[in-house]
Order: C-alpha cells, then structure tokens, then sequence
C-alpha cells in the first residue's frame, strides 16, 4: 500500500538573516565611532553618536518597511472625499399680511 506523504512546510525564516554580515559590520562601524567620540570628547561625543545612530537607523527602517495591508486600507477609508459643491437654492419667502390684534 502507497502512501502519499506531502512534506510539511518548511518554517518561513526571518529576512533578516539574509543580512546578518550587514549587520555585524553596521554594529562594528557604530561602535568605532562611539568609541572614537568618546576618544576626542568624552562621554557627551560618545551619547550625541549614539543617539544620532539610532534616530537615522529608525528613520532607515520605517522608510523601508513596507506599510500593512490594513493600514493601507484604514488610511484609504479616512481619507477625505472631494465632493461637487452644490449651489444653495433660494427659499420661497412669502411675506403676507400681519395680523394684529
């Protein structure tokens, strides 16, 4: 008796470890240039390259990574629709006569 036997999926590995020796020679670069802040000016050159290195590799990434599905669509559901202005009609004003007591 044959049995089919289907494979079971492979588990879907992160993009990111494609990019592994990026990475490491990011991390080495930033960590030269801290250190050689902190060399030429203390502790304050060593946290202004620390901090100018997160906010551009944050700026990087959220340029990169692409938006979700849904909030492509909750974006397109809130975006504001342009409408025909419609010309405002007069109201037939009747004026008759007041009656008084």
């Amino acid at each position: 008796m044959s049995e089919t036997r289907t494979r079971p999926a492979p588990p879907e590995q992160s993009r990111w470890r494609a990019a592994v020796p990026e990475l490491v020679i990011a991390a080495v670069t930033v960590i030269a240039a801290t250190l050689a802040a902190a060399a030429v000016s203390g502790w304050p050159g060593a946290v202004t390259v620390a901090l100018a290195t997160a906010v551009i590799s944050l700026l990087v990434l959220r340029a990169l990574i692409p938006r979700s599905e849904a909030q492509a669509l909750r974006r397109k559901r809130n975006a504001q629709r342009a409408r025909q202005i419609q010309p405002v009609k007069p109201r037939d004003v009747r004026v008759g006569p007041a009656s008084g007591p």
